[in-house]
């Protein structure tokens, strides 16, 4: 997101975003994070990350990767309608299996809630050089 997005806009982002998974509950069950993950003046961007919960568990990954590309396009879409994406840069997802937090999938990050049995999407825009 570019750094001069305002609050007001950030908290558009977010309502959305929340507004999104009540609409599809049978596909997500809620967003668990919504927060700052990176500041970088110098390229005038800051990284946002939201946890969202899917309803099936992880062994269903097909369902899963196909929910989380639709509400990937969901977020730019919102993203380019408030004139706040990152021309710059890229969006970097992460699906982190909970149950399994040595073998994250498409990242090589931990997950951050070894304990709890599901699965989650976690979006990230941000800039890559």
């Amino acid at each position: 997101m570019r750094i001069d997005a305002t609050h007001d806009q950030v908290q558009i982002v977010q309502s959305a975003l929340e507004q999104y998974i009540r609409d599809n509950p049978r596909v997500w069950a809620c967003l668990v994070n919504f927060r700052i993950t990176k500041v970088d003046p110098a390229s005038e961007f800051i990284e946002y990350s939201a946890r969202i919960q899917h309803v099936k568990s992880w062994q269903d990954l097909l369902p899963i990767l196909q929910a989380r590309g639709d509400l990937e396009k969901f977020c730019m879409e919102i993203l380019m309608k408030l004139d706040i994406y990152y021309g710059g840069g890229c969006v970097s997802n992460h699906v982190y299996i909970k149950e399994l937090p040595e073998q994250p999938i498409f990242s090589q990050e931990a997950a951050p809630f070894p304990d709890e049995p599901s699965m989650t999407s976690e979006i990230h825009h941000h800039h890559h050089d």
